[in-house]
C-alpha cells in the first residue's frame, strides 16, 4: 500500500508545489471500432473505444507516478448506466427497464453509436480514501452521444405516460468519460467531469 499512500500525498500537495505532468494520447483513440454488447446484460449502453490508445495513457501515468493500475482490458464510454436502466436508486425502482429491454435499446442505437463522434478533453482523477480507491479517466464531450440520451428520454417518458407509471431519467445528468485505470476498483457516483490540474493531455 506504499504506492497508494504516495498518491494520496500527491493529491493533497498544494497546487503551487505541483509539477504538471505531460501525458500523450494517440489520435487512434478516435478510430471507429465495432459496437459492443459487453455490458448489455447489466442494462448498460456503451460506445467502445480503442483500448490500445487508452492503455498507452495508463502506462504513462503508472511510470510517472510509480503506481500499478488495474483495468478492464477494454475501453468504453458509458451512454446509459445500469442504475439508469434498472432504477435501483429511484422511488419504486422505476427506470428505463419499465418500458424497454436492454436488448431493444442496444439494437436500436448500435449503428448510430458506432458512427458517433466524441472529443477527449482532459484527464480526471477521483479518490476515495476510506476505501483506498483511486481512479483515472479521460473526460470526453460528445453531442452525438448526448443526443442519443435525449432521444431515448423522449421515448421513455412517452411510453411511461402511456403505461401510467412514473419516469425517472435525466439525459443531461451525465459525466461521459473513459476509465483509464484504478486502484482497488473503480469509483461510481462521483464527479467525473472535472479536469485534473496535475496532468496536461497532448494528442499526437
Amino acid at each position: 500500500m506504499r504506492f497508494l499512500i504516495t498518491i494520496l500525498l500527491i493529491w493533497n500537495t498544494p497546487a503551487a508545489a505541483k509539477t504538471v505532468k505531460n501525458i500523450y494520447l494517440s489520435k487512434l483513440v478516435y478510430k471507429q471500432v465495432p459496437f459492443s454488447r459487453l455490458y448489455e446484460q447489466d442494462g448498460a449502453l456503451v460506445k467502445d473505444v480503442d483500448f490500445r490508445s487508452v492503455n498507452f495513457v495508463k502506462k504513462q501515468i503508472q511510470k510517472k507516478l510509480s503506481i500499478k493500475l488495474s483495468d478492464r482490458k477494454e475501453a468504453h464510454i458509458t451512454i446509459i448506466t445500469p442504475p439508469e436502466f434498472d432504477g435501483r436508486f429511484n422511488p419504486g425502482k422505476h427506470g428505463l427497464h419499465d418500458v424497454f429491454t436492454s436488448k431493444e435499446i442496444n439494437d436500436h442505437y448500435s449503428k448510430v453509436i458506432k458512427q458517433s463522434k466524441f472529443r477527449v478533453e482532459c484527464i480526471g482523477v477521483q479518490k476515495k480514501s476510506s476505501e483506498k480507491k483511486l481512479v483515472f479517466f479521460l473526460i470526453v464531450k460528445s453531442n452525438h452521444l448526448l443526443n442519443i440520451r435525449k432521444h431515448l428520454a423522449k421515448e421513455y417518458y412517452k411510453r411511461a405516460k402511456r403505461k401510467g407509471i412514473k419516469a425517472y431519467f435525466n439525459p443531461l445528468k451525465w459525466d461521459p468519460h473513459i476509465t483509464i485505470g484504478f486502484v482497488n476498483n473503480d469509483i461510481h457516483g462521483v464527479d467525473k467531469k472535472t479536469c485534473s490540474e496535475d496532468f496536461k493531455l497532448l494528442t499526437r
